[in-house]
């Protein structure tokens, strides 16, 4: 599952499961400037919204 996380600790949004393409969509009006980072995680499949905690792949977003 892809999340933006914000430079506030405990923010973060999930923007869902990647697609077989490797991306996903990010809400209308969400303030990006507001989530600087994006972390990448194995979620299970156990009903639990909330981020596992198990990130594989996390860095600086960069928009283009």
């Amino acid at each position: 599952e892809a999340w933006l996380l914000s430079s506030t600790p405990g923010k973060l949004q999930s923007l869902g499961t990647l697609d077989g393409d490797g991306g996903f969509v990010v809400p209308a009006g969400l303030d990006l400037e507001a989530f600087p980072l994006v972390d990448v995680s194995i979620e299970p499949l156990d009903g639990n919204p909330a981020h596992s905690t198990k990130s594989v792949l996390r860095g600086r977003l960069e928009q283009t």
